[in-house]
């Protein structure tokens, strides 16, 4: 994507600007409740970025009730434009799917909002959440203010390249 600001006077040739994608920095790690608590996952504290603003989101506790009718559903675990924890239900399906929206596949995001991670079911049954229904692999699963990496590029007319 290509960010263009015309019109715009360059204020110094030494000094590019802040780009600042909205996006995990640090913390956020999602793990199985600690008291083994069925359907419930711990968040630790983390630090993002929301709307270029370096935001600290406390560690908290979510329920993900599990699916009702078909046992493949997948949560969204987020960061809501307002700075909280937060979660996200996929549509239920008979198997796994990796497109946005679909059946068995990740939900699609709230905007303004950020993805930390994913809780994949696969059960119909209330248990504890295990280790291996976490996914939090940055660019597939998670949204990161780094991830893609980008590249900031000045001139005169300020181009800003991501």
């Amino acid at each position: 994507t290509v960010f263009n600001m015309t019109g715009v006077p360059l204020i110094s040739k030494v000094v590019a600007p802040a780009c600042r994608p909205d996006g995990l920095i640090a913390g956020g790690t999602i793990t199985p409740d600690d008291a083994l608590v069925n359907n419930v996952i711990d968040i630790s504290a983390c630090t993002c970025y929301l709307v270029g603003v370096k935001t600290t989101v406390s560690a908290n506790t979510l329920t993900l009730a599990r699916p009702t009718v078909n046992p493949y559903c997948k949560y969204s675990v987020i960061i809501t434009s307002g700075g909280a924890y937060s979660s996200i239900k996929g549509t239920e399906g008979s198997s796994f799917s990796t497109t946005r929206g679909a059946a068995g596949g990740p939900p699609l995001i709230t905007v303004g909002a950020i993805e930390i991670g994913q809780v994949w079911y696969s059960s119909l049954t209330a248990g504890v959440v295990l280790s291996s229904e976490i996914w939090q692999v940055p660019g597939t699963h998670q949204e990161r203010f780094d991830y893609p990496t980008f590249t900031v590029y000045t001139s005169r007319v300020s181009n800003f390249v991501s």
